[in-house]
């Protein structure tokens, strides 16, 4: 098995669900010069611990098999194994948003994500921000789950601009 990241404490952690890894790869490509300081900043951040995901997010990349699937296989100490502290507060996440997808046997980073910020935050105090582009038009997505949890819930863009801060 390999060592997963240990997410600091008291720092900010940004928990990456697996389509803004794909969105950025598709708007910003890896091979392209005037993108490698996007590509740089996340690979230092995801190995001090500050960008983690599920590792239901790493099966959904691997489906892909493209250049997003070949970074997070490089990177997959970021991709954080399920433990039963997760699987807890995914239950939690499944009781309070009942509309959302529980199948187990197809990869669904959605609540995994938003479960792992909830235990940053409830360990360390301090703040996560689950990075998605999915919007609250449905109840389904992570923004209405991160709503439902006191989670901050951000766009691809808004943490590029955090990251140009950091």
């Amino acid at each position: 098995m390999l060592p997963q990241p240990n997410p600091p404490t008291h720092r900010v952690i940004y928990v990456l669900d697996s389509s803004v890894l794909i969105d950025i790869k598709n708007g910003y490509p890896i091979n392209n010069p005037l993108f490698s300081g996007i590509w740089q900043s996340m690979a230092e951040m995801a190995t001090d611990g500050r960008l983690i995901s599920p590792h239901e997010a790493f099966r959904e990349l691997r489906k892909g098999m493209d250049e997003a699937a070949e970074w997070a296989a490089v990177h997959k100490h970021m991709f954080v194994e399920m433990d039963q502290e997760q699987a807890s507060i995914v239950t939690e996440i499944w009781t309070k948003c009942p509309e959302i997808d529980k199948d187990i046997a197809r990869p669904h980073a959605d609540p995994w994500c938003v479960a792992l910020a909830i235990r940053h935050q409830r360990s360390t105090g301090s703040a996560a921000y689950v990075v998605s582009n999915e919007n609250k038009k449905s109840p389904r997505k992570i923004p209405v789950i991160c709503d439902k949890f006191a989670v901050q819930c951000i766009k691809m863009l808004e943490f590029f601009m955090h990251l140009s801060r950091h």
